[in-house]
């Protein structure tokens, strides 16, 4: 472990009422004044924590008429920074002063003065002594002279203010001038409140942005329409006394535009007004906490196809060393990073000799980070093979600890990697295709033309990377709890005092990385990323059965654990290989396989029995019976003609033969009588005309 224990410097003791100059206060948080300058100024005006605490501070006159300097309370300092809080040693405080006191040592500043004759160079010496002895200016010398003559000790006596403790202006001058008349100062004092929680409310709900003048503005029409319900109705005089003083805007403005900010900006007002606490790195072991995060590198590349693209870094940082481990993503077009990506990662760290496996993995919300739970169960194994060997008590109370830790939203300052990306990006600069945060004002060899992308091949830039990577762990810090000391110089001290990484295999972490999953048993098999697995050895599965499988999250395996119904492997399935059509491998496998299916079937019919199912409907029909056959109602026609539409319909070929033949029948029978008609009209005609041939004979 580092020795991080120096010897403490002498330390100014603070005034009598525990308040620090900054001059003192950076001398007992070794830093500088300049820097404590700073902090004190943002902590008084605006309201700005200083190393997670807000610091109370507050402004006292300084040398010269406008000169202002500030003092910080002892009590309030930040606790880890202080070196030494300086002891702070009661003082009796010195008696009041009457004012007859004080009269007296005015008279006895000019008595030398009065002894000289008006005008002469003796009264002027005198005067300018007294001047000088007071720190006054000498007209003011003058004037106690003048009073003194007037009005004698009296005048060197001072009054105290008639109005004193009293209010004098409720919103401003003019408007307390134009309004007091009509509602008096009751009056004046309720719209102050008014208007006092009517500004409160315009910087809780405007913008983050927004200025006083801004606020002033919108807060006159209120003034407006409060001194127009009071009987002011000169338009004039509204406009000129209803925009109210910046000093009446401005009152505890900081406090509600932190109302706003909280709405409105959540980020920022986590950074400025949450007040975070500050953790130390020096009580943990390498691996015992991990940061997580990806990160968007700030450099462009080219694909093959020759689109550009930024490389995208799955990173992890050691909490107690800061060292940085960084697994670099060439995604293809339109892919972001995804579960399989920091799977890939993990795995990564993991093998690496100087890592291996982490005890706990403090991840972003991302859905991308929800694989860190599948390797849970690990972290715990690892912690109690660090921890606490064989005990199995506290075996069983570790199961309960958290192995994957989320940061809240809007939590920056919990990820110390966020900071870890920032240095790193400084060295990545170095790189060509390097562009820089702004990707609307992206880092250009030449003015108004395109960044030009990284010139070398992928493979370089990985190379490249893990250099600056390299460079970034070794290089020696400047400033914090890790001043004068390097990643890599903390990380071989505990080496140093016994610390070994936690091995893992890597067939294991593979394992670790999937999830259950179930597939459809069909034709001897399952489909899975679209090819057709067969597990030899499983046994024979009827078609349609549901089986559970291990799914891996990598792409790119071969084998498929299948699993019972308690989730153990119980085989493991294979791409199913096609056969040459001479292979004789080919018929003793199709032979393996209709013998496991027979097999399967014998088993099966031994575990049921035969059954007559004909028998077994009959006297299921005859025991439930025949059903009940009400009387009809009807019969109802629906339209005209239905009838015969419908015998058409139902009218089968034998029918409709016999039909034909009565219609023939019919048909012969008409044609036979009406011949015969015909025949005894013309025989009757003949006769007719015969008779009346003979008649005319006659």
């Amino acid at each position: 472990m580092i020795d991080r224990t120096e010897s403490l410097p002498d330390i100014p003791e603070p005034s009598d009422d525990g308040w620090l100059t900054v001059a003192e206060a950076a001398e007992a948080t070794g830093t500088t004044v300049r820097n404590m300058s700073r902090e004190a100024r943002r902590a008084h005006e605006e309201g700005r924590p200083w190393r997670g605490v807000l610091m109370e501070v507050r402004v006292v006159k300084g040398r010269g008429r406008s000169a202002k300097n500030y003092e910080i309370k002892a009590s309030s300092l930040p606790p880890g920074d202080i070196v030494r809080l300086p002891v702070v040693k009661a003082k009796p405080a010195a008696a009041a002063r009457t004012k007859g006191e004080m009269a007296m040592d005015r008279h006895d500043l000019i008595r030398p003065a009065l002894q000289c004759r008006p005008g002469s160079r003796e009264r002027r010496i005198a005067v300018d002594a007294a001047a000088r002895a007071a720190g006054v200016r000498v007209g003011t010398v003058y004037d106690w002279i003048n009073a003194y003559e007037a009005e004698g000790l009296a005048a060197h006596v001072r009054t105290e203010r008639n109005d004193k403790r009293k209010k004098r202006t409720y919103l401003s001058r003019a408007f307390d001038e134009a309004l007091r008349p009509l509602v008096g100062d009751a009056g004046l004092a309720e719209m102050e409140a008014v208007m006092r929680r009517h500004f409160n409310s315009l910087w809780a709900s405007a913008g983050t942005d927004v200025g006083w003048r801004h606020i002033q503005r919108l807060g006159s029409l209120e003034a407006m329409n409060l001194a127009n319900n009071a009987g002011l109705a000169d338009t004039g005089t509204l406009k000129r006394i209803c925009d109210l003083p910046r000093d009446f805007v401005r009152k505890d403005w900081r406090k509600f535009r932190a109302v706003a900010l909280h709405d409105q900006d959540r980020k920022r007002h986590e950074d400025r007004n949450k007040g975070g606490i500050r953790r130390t790195r020096f009580t943990r072991k390498p691996m015992e906490v991990v940061f997580a995060d990806v990160h968007h590198l700030d450099l462009y590349a080219e694909r093959q196809d020759g689109s550009l693209f930024t490389p995208k870094l799955i990173a992890f940082e050691d909490w107690a060393t800061d060292r940085m481990f960084v697994y670099v993503a060439l995604l293809p077009k339109g892919q972001s990073v995804r579960m399989e990506h920091v799977a890939a990662a993990l795995v990564a760290m993991m093998l690496d000799p100087h890592w291996g496996a982490p005890e706990r993995l403090y991840i972003d919300n991302g859905g991308e980070f929800n694989v860190a739970d599948m390797i849970e169960p690990l972290m715990k194994l690892v912690r109690q093979v660090r921890e606490i060997g064989e005990e199995p008590a506290l075996a069983e109370a570790l199961r309960d600890d958290r192995s994957v830790i989320r940061a809240r939203p809007y939590n920056a300052r919990a990820k110390s990697i966020e900071g870890g990306f920032k240095s790193l990006e400084i060295v990545l600069s170095n790189l060509p295709g390097h562009i820089g945060g702004n990707r609307m004002d992206a880092k250009t060899p030449n003015v108004s033309r395109a960044p030009v992308p990284y010139p070398y091949r992928n493979d370089l830039l990985l190379s490249h990377i893990q250099t600056c990577v390299a460079f970034r762990n070794t290089a020696k810090r400047t400033s914090g709890e890790m001043k004068g000391l390097s990643p890599a110089d903390l990380y071989e001290a505990h080496v140093a005092e016994g610390w070994q990484p936690v091995k893992v295999v890597k067939p294991d972490i593979l394992a670790a990385f999937g999830r259950p999953d179930t597939r459809i048993w069909r034709d001897g098999g399952f489909m899975h990323d679209g090819r057709f697995h067969r597990a030899p050895g499983l046994g024979w599965i009827a078609s349609g059965t549901r089986i559970g499988i291990w799914k891996p999250l990598f792409s790119g395996f071969d084998g498929i654990a299948v699993t019972n119904d308690d989730g153990m492997p119980c085989a493991v399935a294979f791409p199913d290989e096609p056969f040459d059509v001479l292979d004789v491998a080919g018929a003793e496998e199709s032979g393996r396989r209709a013998k496991e299916s027979r097999e399967g079937i014998r088993t099966a019919r031994a575990e049921a029995d035969e059954l007559d199912m004909l028998d077994l409907l009959e006297r299921l029909v005859a025991k439930e019976g025949n059903a009940t056959t009400p009387e009809p109602i009807g019969p109802v026609r629906l339209k005209d003609g239905a009838e015969i539409v419908g015998k058409a319909m139902l009218t089968t070929p034998k029918q409709r033969k016999a039909d034909n033949a009565r219609r023939r029948r019919d048909e012969a029978e008409r044609t036979r009588h009406l011949r015969a008609s015909r025949m005894n009209a013309v025989e009757a005609q003949k006769a007719q005309d015969d008779d009346g041939a003979a008649t005319g004979r006659e």
